[in-house]
């Protein structure tokens, strides 16, 4: 690695540390971190620049052998021909190893990476042509990829909202049509109403003793996770219940099957999603009804030699969003950024005393947050039956 790799490699692991004390915490960075941390940010911008200023004279260097029939390789991503393995180039990249340094015990599952361009030079033409040594196999109805998407990422989330809230919901008449010269064009109706929400509190808490957190460092995190991740869980599951309460969803009965039952509800969305302008459907699904649906699917999938079914990202061209706090029995088919839930802001944790816990050296660790539903075009929205 080089010198320049290993001290910007140092200079992010200092930030993730501050970041990771912060996060354990549930709480945003106080004043002394966040200056900290934006020091450390600046030190690495020109450290960066340098390494990719770097990178562009390798590459450069790589363009230039392109036409050499015995490129120079070396180190562990060189074949014995000389060529070069594109996967062992990234592997051994100065990204990788910058990456690696960074986190030596493992990346956290809970952390998204992001990394840089690397340059492993050109693909020969050889490479991608096809010796037609191999018969062709169909694949017919096989489920790829999984993609289990948040609830809260699929829908519109308003922070800051107040905790009575004047909701309005629309109702559009279309009336468009081709109108001669000289006639009066035809008027559509928008008709508003307004719906009062009020801001339920989700919240829950856990006595510790003091002995107990001073003895185990690790232990705040942990009550922390437990707490905010079961908030987290029952806001889902409100929103999900108050989507299905909602009124003037439109509906979709259960016909033949599942996958035929939700081609049908995509059809009322698309049509019903078309006069109000809402965006292409996706299908809000249990993780019950979701299994139900894949176990369907495999019935009728050809796999080729070697492959394996995957859980289905999508049905119909429409991306599923999988919740485990849906109720089964129902699917909903539509625009998701139609749901709407109103909250003052993220899961806040606070430590306070209740009862005698100051004589008998205990604490209460809470976690809460406020929210509620709604839903602004219901028409774009379909509540497809998946109960035969």
């Amino acid at each position: 690695m080089s010198t320049l790799t290993a001290r910007l490699a140092e200079i992010r692991a200092e930030a993730n540390s501050i970041v990771d004390v912060a996060d354990a915490a549930a709480r945003p960075l106080n004043a002394e971190e966040q200056a900290r941390f934006d020091a450390l940010i600046a030190s690495g911008k020109p450290i960066r620049d340098a390494i990719e200023a770097q990178s562009a004279v390798h590459a450069a260097l790589n363009d230039l052998r392109h036409d050499d029939p015995t490129p120079r390789a070396t180190g562990p991503a060189a074949t014995a021909r000389g060529r070069v393995d594109f996967g062992q180039a990234f592997v051994d990249s100065e990204v990788m190893a910058n990456l690696r340094a960074e986190y030596p015990n493992g990346i956290p599952g809970s952390r998204r990476i992001t990394t840089g361009a690397v340059n492993v030079g050109r693909i020969s033409n050889a490479l991608l042509t096809d010796p037609e040594l191999t018969p062709h196999l169909d694949v017919i109805d096989a489920p790829t990829g999984v993609a289990v998407m948040d609830l809260m990422s699929a829908i519109t989330v308003i922070t800051g909202a107040p905790k009575n809230i004047d909701h309005h919901t629309a109702t559009f008449t279309n009336v468009a049509a081709v109108v001669a010269e000289g006639v009066a064009k035809p008027e559509a109706t928008l008709a508003w109403a307004e719906i009062p929400l009020v801001q339920q509190v989700v919240a829950q808490w856990i006595p510790v003793t003091n002995q107990a957190l001073t003895h185990n460092a690790m232990l705040r995190g942990i009550i922390n996770s437990f707490l905010v991740n079961g908030v987290r869980a029952k806001t889902q599951a409100n929103v999900a219940a108050g989507l299905a309460a909602w009124a003037g969803l439109a509906t979709q009965a259960f016909s033949v099957d599942l996958r035929t039952s939700l081609r049908k509800a995509i059809t009322k969305a698309q049509t019903n999603g078309a006069i109000i302008g809402a965006a292409a459907p996706s299908i809000l699904i249990s993780a019950t009804d979701a299994e139900s649906l894949d176990l369907e699917q495999i019935a009728s999938v050809v796999l080729a030699p070697g492959q394996m079914p995957q859980q289905g990202s999508n049905i119909w061209r429409a991306p599923l969003i999988v919740s485990p706090n849906l109720a089964s029995g129902f699917a909903y088919v539509g625009d998701m950024k139609q749901v709407v839930w109103y909250t003052t802001g993220d899961v806040n944790v606070s430590v306070g005393l209740q009862g005698t816990q100051f004589i008998e050296n205990k604490q209460t660790i809470l976690a809460e947050t406020e929210g509620i539903t709604g839903v602004l075009g219901a028409g774009a929205i379909v509540k497809a039956d998946l109960t035969p």
